[in-house]
């Protein structure tokens, strides 16, 4: 089962290249950074396992969040194009339409990288403060600070109950694009999908069910959420490319 993530808020567009905004004989393409979600959540309930752990037989996704920032596309020569720099909240979006969170011109060049992080705020950086009071980011900034919040149901013996799973994960990722986005005078428009596997979100490498809701369990499910994060394969093609207009700027 695969499940992707599908987005939600803009925080703030910035821009931060090596090279100029466009090629030198002008040429740029227009490159969509979009998140989606693929299966229904329905899928995570018929998870295999080879032991049970206690009688927990599944575990259910009804929410799932995200904290992004410094999304960026890199060049086979180390140009970089940043789509994304402050605090991204990525919410799951369980209706499996796709979202385009991010449009910017792309000069001419091969880009075979994307890069992004996920990260915590950070209560000593001033540009971070102001997220604090934001109240998308509300529930990351609760007692601790989190990068990552998953909610749902935990079914021990057919009832189920709920948790809230928070992570203190951070770290930074790059991903190859397999094939590279080559860019010149005849490129069209061009999306890079972010995608997240989750089945594998609750299963320990014994393939028995990791429970949420002990905090012993903690580390490994970050770092199952942290590899689940991938480019969709094929799926940045040319093709029309739409933005949503019902976000927040701060």
């Amino acid at each position: 089962m695969k499940q992707i993530l599908s987005a939600l808020l803009l925080a703030q567009l910035a821009v931060s290249c090596a090279s100029d905004p466009a090629g030198p004989n002008g040429e740029s393409a227009r490159v969509a950074f979009s998140v989606r979600y693929a299966m229904p959540v329905s899928a995570l309930s018929r998870l295999k396992k080879s032991v049970l752990q206690a009688n927990i037989d599944s575990v259910t996704v009804d929410r799932a969040r995200f904290l992004i920032r410094n999304v960026r596309l890199k060049s086979v020569i180390g140009d970089s194009i940043e789509f994304i720099s402050d605090p991204m909240v990525i919410d799951l979006d369980l209706t499996s339409s796709e979202k385009v969170t991010a449009v910017r011109d792309v000069p001419a060049g091969t880009y075979n990288r994307l890069e992004f992080r996920i990260h915590r705020l950070d209560d000593d950086n001033p540009q971070d403060k102001a997220y604090f009071l934001h109240p998308d980011f509300f529930d990351f900034v609760q007692d601790n600070r989190y990068s990552m919040i998953i909610e749902g149901q935990v079914y021990e013996s057919g009832s189920g109950s709920p948790y809230i799973f928070k992570s203190r994960a951070n770290e930074k990722q790059e991903r190859f694009l397999n094939p590279a986005i080559s860019i010149d005078e005849m490129s069209g428009n061009i999306a890079v999908v972010l995608a997240v596997y989750a089945s594998e979100w609750f299963i320990d490498e014994n393939g028995d069910v990791l429970d949420p809701r002990d905090g012993s369990n903690e580390s490994e499910i970050s770092d199952n959420l942290r590899s689940s994060i991938k480019i969709e394969k094929g799926n940045y093609d040319n093709r029309a490319i739409g933005m949503n207009d019902d976000r927040d700027n701060y």
